[in-house]
């Protein structure tokens, strides 16, 4: 009886997305992401799309954020921005007072989401690092802000540290937009101080996952939402506390995706993350911190700070010898690593199984 109750439930769940899967129809409503020209589409008509859209900003839309679009017959004939592009100004603004041109790109593409100000020289060279996942906002900013929080709450109890901070990063995820890796970051960490101690972080990340796809199934399509999670149960999963080793397993485990998505895989890039993360995680940390108190000292310090990371950047950017370009070939002898890989973890979880 349960199995027929299971195989019910799924077939009316699977007639609910189709209800609301967006089908080509008559455009009223789009709900909008917007960083200057660029404009991401996430839902048209109040649906579902089975793979995000990307636009031309036509709007004569100026300010970055979230918007609704309204259209009559095809044509646009308005929008209503998200009351959280006001929280959104504030920030933008605060970064345009404080910071000069440089270090004002890299604030905004760390802290806005917003990469429109980096030079299209910069962007190639993150690009050729395999560093561009630190530009995605996910557990690595969340996590951080998160702790900056908690640090600057002095003489409150830890409880009420958390709870602030927790509503801190609720305000600020809404202000950004839900991509995949900020969902899951921000489910995470909502789980984990609402019932903290009382799931694994294994469970969690299990129970994330499944939530984020029925709330939206064609999620699965995506390949940042699968390198997501891929990344996240890997650095659960993995027993080993030695950072580059931890790396160089995550570097092999994605490896496959990336070789096939990119169209090159870079052999060192696990090498450059173990560097480039902790820079950039100071970088971000003085950046919160100079948007907080204006502190000339420190502002100076990373203005040349974000010129020494960029130096590094273009060196490392020109070592070709170790881009391994698309090949058919090199292709299917990764897979058929990477399977025989999955076959003995497979087992292994099994052996452990079994012996318990």
């Amino acid at each position: 009886m349960k199995k027929v109750y299971c195989f019910t439930a799924l077939l009316l769940y699977i007639f609910f997305i189709y209800t609301i899967t967006y089908k080509n129809e008559a455009v009223f409503v789009k709900d909008v992401y917007i960083t200057q020209s660029n404009v991401y589409v996430s839902r048209i008509n109040n649906k579902l799309l089975i793979k995000p859209k990307f636009e031309y900003n036509n709007y004569e839309i100026t300010k970055n954020g979230n918007y609704k679009l309204y259209f009559k017959n095809d044509e646009f004939i308005g929008y209503k921005e998200s009351y959280f592009n006001k929280l959104r100004d504030i920030i933008d603004k605060r970064i345009e007072k404080v910071f000069d041109y440089k270090l004002r790109a890299y604030a905004k593409a760390l802290l806005l989401r917003d990469k429109s100000y980096l030079d299209e020289y910069s962007l190639q060279h993150i690009k050729k690092a395999s560093i561009s996942h630190i530009f995605a906002t996910s557990a690595f900013h969340l996590s951080l802000i998160y702790m900056i929080v908690i640090r600057l709450l002095l003489g409150l109890n830890k409880r009420i540290k958390e709870i602030i901070a927790l509503v801190f990063i609720s305000i600020y995820v809404f202000t950004l937009g839900f991509s995949p890796s900020i969902l899951r970051a921000y489910l995470m960490i909502l789980t984990h101080t609402l019932f903290k101690n009382k799931f694994k972080s294994e469970n969690v990340l299990l129970y994330t996952f499944l939530l984020t796809l029925l709330i939206n199934p064609y999620q699965i399509l995506s390949v940042s939402y699968i390198l997501t999670y891929l990344i996240s149960y890997v650095v659960l999963v993995s027993k080993y506390n030695n950072i580059l080793l931890k790396s160089a397993i995550i570097q092999l485990v994605t490896l496959p995706i990336i070789y096939y998505t990119f169209g090159e895989f870079n052999l060192i890039s696990f090498l450059v993350n173990i560097v480039y993360i902790p820079l950039f995680m100071f970088l971000i940390y003085g950046l919160i911190i100079s948007l907080l108190v204006n502190f000339t000292i420190l502002i100076n310090f990373l203005e040349e700070y974000v010129v020494i990371l960029e130096t590094g950047l273009y060196y490392i950017s020109k070592i070709e010898i170790t881009i391994i370009k698309y090949n058919k070939v090199y292709f299917i002898f990764i897979l058929m690593l990477y399977l025989i890989g999955i076959f003995a973890y497979i087992q292994h979880i099994y052996g452990l199984t079994r012996r318990s």
